[in-house]
């Protein structure tokens, strides 16, 4: 792809278009705007735009030692397009842990995290109530 997308710190401002992508990225699964607008006001979120157009975010905590990623979504069209890289790319320049529950049925996410450094550290079963067992993962630096 060539292009060059804008990275920004998500707001409660940018609760509409976050709500149309997560609705894109995760279908009946999606999180409402009450669950978006809390999680900004609490917490962290990035967003990709492209030519003023938002087209990926990813929603996270983080404290002074690690990073929790809750949400991550790339419109279904840029999706294999290094996207969802720069965003996790960001979080990774912060040197911290990060840890992240992926559905283990979902082998499109699982090789996304593989193929940057994320190991298996754990699973829950039946976390998933439509498929099953969410598998913990984490990414540790290599400073650490």
């Amino acid at each position: 792809m060539n292009m060059s997308p804008e990275t920004i710190a998500l707001d409660s401002d940018h609760i509409k278009e976050i709500l149309d992508l997560e609705k894109l990225s995760f279908g009946e699964y999606h999180w409402n705007e009450s669950q978006l607008t809390g999680h900004l006001n609490h917490h962290f979120g990035l967003g990709i735009k492209y030519e003023n157009k938002p087209i990926g975010y990813l929603l996270y905590s983080e404290n002074e030692w690690e990073i929790e990623v809750f949400r991550i979504g790339i419109t279904n069209d840029l999706r294999r397009s290094g996207l969802g890289s720069i965003l996790i790319d960001i979080l990774k320049q912060k040197q911290k842990k990060i840890y992240l529950e992926v559905n283990e049925e979902n082998l499109p996410a699982r090789n996304f995290y593989t193929k940057h450094n994320f190991r298996e550290i754990g699973k829950r079963k039946g976390y998933y109530s439509e498929s099953g067992n969410s598998i913990l993962l984490l990414y540790i630096p290599e400073t650490a």
